[in-house]
């Protein structure tokens, strides 16, 4: 067995982490050298390009020029379909003026006064207008949105105060959602 001292493996284990170190800074070096000068080309190659999107124009996209001087002639409206309405989408009176009372209830169950004075249904969401009773702040309201959702089994509720009125919206979701269709 070869006799070693201490200095001697200490040197060599010294010198391979230097030799290690130094051939993965020259990698380094190399690689940054060689992505600087990729990115100069690149740079060059965009400075020299036009690339504004004021001088583009298409066969496919019509010129204010073009619909003007009555070249471009506009798609006939057959090409559209007839919009299939569906009446049984449409949520009752009834299940409105439900719907609102619940939502009533619902507040006052969390210590808010007031009443809801109208109910306007959309083709996605309700929206309640819900008056509140004096000294109530439209911040409490607000914090509720969550506890709403819940309480109406609804996905999400949205409450803000209506600008210019005294009162605060709640939207909440239709259980069945229509189609907007263009007719």
């Amino acid at each position: 067995m070869p006799n070693y001292e201490i200095s001697d493996v200490i040197d060599t284990a010294v010198g391979d982490d230097l030799h290690n170190i130094a051939n993965c800074m020259t990698t380094d070096v190399t690689k940054s050298v060689e992505d600087l000068s990729v990115m100069k080309a690149v740079r060059s190659t965009m400075e020299t390009t036009d690339v504004s999107f004021r001088n583009y124009t298409s066969a496919f996209i019509p010129s204010s020029q073009s619909v003007d001087s009555g070249i471009y002639e506009l798609p006939p409206i057959e090409l559209l379909q007839e919009p299939a309405f569906q009446d049984d989408t449409a949520i009752s009176q009834e299940m409105l003026e439900r719907s609102s009372r619940l939502l009533e209830s619902v507040l006052a169950d969390f210590g808010i006064k007031g009443e809801i004075i109208h109910v306007r249904s959309g083709s996605v969401v309700t929206m309640y207008e819900f008056e509140p009773a004096a000294g109530v702040k439209s911040s409490r309201v607000i914090g509720l949105s969550d506890d709403i959702a819940r309480s109406m089994s609804a996905m999400s509720a949205r409450v803000a105060v209506i600008p210019g009125r005294n009162v605060i919206g709640i939207e909440l979701p239709n259980a069945v959602r229509e189609n907007c269709l263009f007719a």
